[in-house]
């Protein structure tokens, strides 16, 4: 028997824009992002783009990459959406819509939106309103969210289901953050109000805009994941856990939501000020390695935090096991819980070794011996830990809500994929440093056998999408 939600009372029929149904809205959505990501490699190649840690982003490069990045996150508040089943059919339609817009108006706007000075008007003006209708997406899932309350029931009252609104209100707070600097980079100190602030913080415009720019861009990353980990979570029998298990996954549960309260504490107090969380356990040559402190919250609250919750569902023993009832979908819890493994390997392991040793890395020196290596990961880990792997685990969460026949091929797929790249990019940073040297060569390989998954996957959602417009 094929995997299905729990029922509750008056489910919602799944949602539609007119003709098409949610499975064609994603098939387009998911078509139209494979293109932009193969575009992605001729303006920023993963891994290799950047010279320096320190390196000023390239303006260009960045508003191009965020038409992925926006489409990713509104792929997750939809997949939200239809995994909670959010009684609102009309918040679900909104968001579709919205996601569908959003992503397209702010890749034509990366695509144009090319320099601050001089100012593309057209094309800075769909990226705003393709970045506001993404405020909007959030937003609407909130309101989706809390609807729900209408309907007392075991979701409600669940801890998924309020993580997912913690983190839903965490993107939205990173978000607005984004807004107000990207309002910085194009216009300055305008209004005078923005230059006052920043003064009466004991800084200056530009540093007060970099603060907001580091704090959107760590905060949104982490929301999102914790966003996944809640889906997850209730996807796959949360509610039906026992004994051990159970008290597993509750403890990585708390961990992300205390993890998600504090860095978002942390990143909105330090977008808007001076406040820079502390170093831990600094040492070395003016204490230079340590652990930043955001990194530490980050890390052990969503990131190990999340994978004992993972690892509660993995070892879910209960009579019931209805989300566990096909052998395909276990398939693909095990390959999200993997995908997640891998996303703490390389962002505690490799990232918290980094940190510890500064001294030889450099932390953006570009004078350190290990000033190339540090390069390296700080863009790895970034192409790969947060943009590679949540996009994967959204495939094989759509492949678990539509494709069951496809879920064994797209989570070996995904497994595979996601392990050749992690051997990749240690072997690159810590290794053989060098462009296209052994590290380089298992990355593109990796990143190879990911990309072959993804057109399985939207071959297999084509031949439904086809199916569908039959019936």
């Amino acid at each position: 028997m094929s995997m299905q939600v729990q029922p509750k009372p008056n489910t919602p029929v799944p949602a539609r824009i007119g003709p098409l149904s949610w499975n064609q809205a994603i098939l387009g959505l998911g078509i139209w992002l494979a293109l932009f990501a193969i575009g992605s490699l001729f303006i920023s190649n993963p891994f290799w783009d950047e010279t320096s840690a320190a390196a000023t982003p390239n303006y260009a490069h960045v508003m191009y990459l965020h038409g992925l990045l926006i489409g990713l996150a509104a792929l997750i508040v939809l997949v939200a959406c239809e995994v909670f089943q959010l009684h609102s059919n009309g918040v679900r339609v909104f968001s579709l819509i919205a996601a569908l817009l959003s992503t397209l108006l702010v890749s034509l706007g990366g695509i144009f939106d090319a320099s601050l000075q001089p100012v593309h008007w057209v094309w800075l003006i769909l990226h705003v309103i393709g970045f506001f209708l993404l405020d909007a997406i959030f937003i609407a899932m909130l309101v989706g969210f809390f609807m729900e309350l209408k309907h007392p029931s075991e979701t409600t009252r669940s801890l998924p289901f309020w993580l997912a609104i913690l983190a839903g209100f965490s993107l939205e707070f990173a978000a607005l953050m984004g807004h107000l600097a990207g309002w910085i980079l194009s216009f300055g100190d305008h209004p005078a109000l923005l230059g006052a602030w920043a003064h009466l913080v004991g800084e200056k415009l530009s540093d007060f805009d970099g603060n907001l720019i580091t704090s959107h861009s760590h905060e949104i990353v982490v929301a999102l994941l914790a966003l996944l980990v809640a889906i997850m979570a209730h996807r796959f029998g949360y509610s039906s856990l026992k004994a051990g298990a159970k008290t597993l996954a509750q403890v990585g549960g708390w961990f992300v939501i205390a993890g998600t309260i504090l860095m978002t504490v942390i990143y909105v107090v330090g977008g808007i000020t001076s406040a820079e969380p502390p170093t831990l356990f600094a040492f070395g040559p003016g204490g230079v390695s340590g652990l930043a402190g955001d990194d530490l919250v980050t890390g052990v609250g969503v990131m190990i935090g999340g994978l004992l919750l993972l690892l509660g569902l993995i070892l879910n023993k209960s009579e019931k096991r209805e989300a566990l009832e096909s052998q395909g979908t276990r398939y693909t819890l095990a390959a999200l819980v993997w995908s997640w493994l891998l996303l703490v390997l390389t962002m505690i392991g490799a990232g918290y070794y980094i940190e510890l040793h500064e001294a030889y890395f450099g932390a953006g020196s570009s004078s350190a011996p290990g000033a190339t290596a540090d390069a390296i990961f700080t863009f790895a880990h970034q192409d790969y830990a947060f943009f590679m792997l949540p996009a994967l685990m959204v495939v094989l969460l759509l492949t678990n809500l539509v494709m069951h026949s496809r879920e064994i091929t797209i989570a070996w797929g995904s497994m595979t994929g996601s392990f050749i790249t992690f051997i990749g990019v240690m072997t690159y940073v810590f290794a053989t440093p060098t462009i296209y040297s052994v590290g380089y060569i298992l990355c593109a390989i990796g990143v190879a056998v990911m990309f072959i998954t993804l057109l399985v996957f939207l071959q297999g959602l084509w031949k439904v999408s086809v199916k569908e417009a039959k019936a």
